[in-house]
């Protein structure tokens, strides 16, 4: 009976608050989440396309080219896009953002970025063709630069818009790979309607900014006031950074110790896994354009125990559960049969589905409350832990070890996230409760 009462007091008092605060929290954010399902939907079905459709080893190149590209892309925005959400958020576009300068400063780093991934390519992937990861790296680097006025949209909470101008061209783009695909076309192709496409969409959501909120140029700007505003987001630049390697880092390790086609098999199950973020990550970044506006008036108690928390652990529990159920058959059905072995890796890792759900939501409250130095000490914590774990351990047990350590890398990461939320009750959480 106590069981009984104890279920039934669950149902009737915490649920029913969680439901409506759910839901409300849906229809304030769901062109947020249209955005997030087109981006992850697009991905999503362009790397199975190519799986299917193309040699192992193929796949497994262009996997490796896209992490390659992505962490000089990373490298180059200097943690931008969550710096401008939050002051757009705090104050306005004009005034918060700085937008002008770091525009500038991603422009002006275009030749580093591309130097970087060809040396990278030169030293230690020269089987990849230079055209092949020449358009993979453009393309990256374009979308990347969509996303710093993307933040302007999403700190300003203009989600619609926001969700309209990609979901326009991610169709129009996913149209033209089937037709490709269809026509059995080289893979060349395929990268050129990405590259063309990325190119289109930077240039309507510069132009959308710049009609409707703020005029962003590159200007020119001494190499001072440059380096200060770097400095100023550094922390933030480097926990984006890590946490985006420690991501990849095994993709690249394994490529170098193992071969393409395990490359192949473990980025499927990693890719599955990681789709999961779209059932969480809306409210997350919904959360932290509100969090960030509300800043100076909430308690770091009151933020981490709010009904956000519980709504991401009913959602992450959910995925987990059924990502384990539905492992080999989802593997089988979308990937087909030449990625059996993903499944048993696809398994090990739905267990971090809520680890990475909350790592993403104790990160956002540290950098919604201007904490970016802890941030930025835990995942350079998390990075070097991962690092050193899959140089010892992947060589000797192979892509299960790759799995294991990723779980292990998102459990250091909330660990401590953790603590460090946990240290600022003391110090301004109480004061404000």
């Amino acid at each position: 009976m106590n069981k009984i009462y104890i279920i039934n007091y669950f149902i009737y008092t915490k649920l029913s608050v969680i439901l409506p605060g759910f839901l409300k929290i849906v229809r304030k954010a769901n062109y947020l989440f249209y955005f997030s399902l087109t981006e992850k939907f697009f991905y999503f079905f362009l790397f199975v396309s190519l799986s299917r459709f193309y040699d192992n080893a193929v796949y497994g190149m262009v996997a490796t080219s896209f992490a390659i590209s992505n962490a000089f892309a990373l490298l180059i925005s200097f943690g931008m896009p969550f710096y401008i959400q939050r002051e757009v958020a705090k104050t306005s576009p004009e005034r918060g953002s700085n937008l002008n300068i770091y525009v500038s400063i991603y422009a002006y780093s275009s030749v580093f970025y591309i130097l970087g991934v060809l040396t990278v390519r030169t030293l230690f992937f020269n089987e990849i063709s230079i055209l092949l990861i020449l358009l993979i790296s453009a393309s990256i680097y374009f979308l990347n630069f969509s996303s710093i006025f993307n933040t302007v949209f999403t700190g300003l909470k203009e989600y619609r818009l926001q969700f309209k101008l990609q979901f326009i061209t991610k169709l129009i783009t996913a149209f033209a790979i089937t037709i490709s695909v269809l026509l059995n076309a080289d893979i060349a192709y395929i990268l050129t309607i990405l590259f063309v496409s990325s190119l289109f969409y930077l240039a309507s959501v510069y132009i959308n900014i710049n009609n409707l909120y703020v005029k962003a140029r590159i200007e020119k700007t001494s190499a001072a006031v440059l380096i200060k505003e770097v400095y100023k987001i550094f922390p933030l630049y480097i926990a984006s950074v890590c946490n985006y390697l420690y991501d990849k880092i095994d993709i690249l390790i394994i490529s170098r110790v193992m071969d393409y086609n395990l490359v192949a098999v473990y980025s499927v199950a990693y890719g599955f896994y990681k789709s999961s973020a779209l059932f969480f990550s809306f409210i997350i970044s919904d959360f932290y354009t509100k969090l960030s506006h509300e800043e100076q008036k909430t308690g770091f108690r009151n933020v981490l125990l709010n009904r956000y928390s519980l709504i991401i652990l009913i959602i992450t529990v959910i995925c987990s559960v059924l990502i384990y159920i539905f492992a080999d058959f989802g593997i089988n059905l979308i990937y087909s049969g030449k990625f059996t072995e993903s499944a048993a890796i696809l398994k090990i890792m739905s267990v971090g589905v809520v680890l990475m759900g909350f790592n993403n939501y104790t990160g956002t409250i540290l950098n919604a409350f201007g904490k970016f130095r802890e941030n930025m000490i835990v995942t350079i914590l998390a990075l070097a832990s991962n690092i050193i774990m899959n140089i010892i351990f992947v060589p000797l047990h192979g892509l299960i070890a790759a799995a294991y350590i990723t779980l292990l890398t998102e459990f250091i990461v909330l660990g401590g996230d953790t603590i460090y939320i946990l240290k600022n009750f003391r110090y301004r959480g109480q004061a404000n409760d």
